[in-house]
């Protein structure tokens, strides 16, 4: 099966799951999956629908830790621009190095970003670490470098 077919197969499955979507009231997303030359793996995220209409996707369901990292509470659905372009806030990936913030644009395409691309007021004092894919701010990321120099 190659990359094109299974494509048409994973919309003709978006398409019949759209009556889920309304039986329901969940938002049904596709999400990764695989392909080899003679299958491929189709998976699927269906999300509650908040009050507000917002699907509470797990990257929604994860901006619950977001102010950790000294980002806004009510960061989901803020729109932003970069690069000419809006885009709105859609969650969090706590486990990204770098490109934390997911965001949406218009006509539906998924992208990522770093928190000051997104949120201007975000503190550059803040730094990612890449062991742990956390954040921490930069005198605590120097107190971690010297207490672990000098430890072979």
């Amino acid at each position: 099966m190659d990359r094109t077919k299974c494509r048409l197969v994973s919309d003709a499955a978006l398409k019949a799951l759209k009556t889920i979507e309304e039986q329901f009231k969940v938002k049904v997303s596709p999400a990764r999956g695989s392909f080899s030359n003679s299958n491929c793996v189709l998976k699927f995220e269906f999300a509650e629908m908040s009050s507000d209409g917002q699907a509470m996707t797990r990257k929604a369901d994860n901006w619950r830790y977001a102010e950790m990292m000294g980002l806004p509470k009510d960061g989901i659905g803020k729109e932003f621009k970069f690069r000419g372009r809006t885009y709105k806030v859609t969650g969090f990936r706590p486990r990204a190095k770098y490109s934390i913030i997911a965001a949406r644009q218009p006509d539906g395409k998924d992208f990522c970003f770093q928190p000051r691309q997104a949120f201007r007021d975000y503190s550059e004092g803040w730094r990612p670490l890449s062991s742990a894919g956390g954040f921490q701010d930069e005198d605590s990321t120097e107190a971690a470098i010297a207490a672990t120099e000098g430890q072979d």
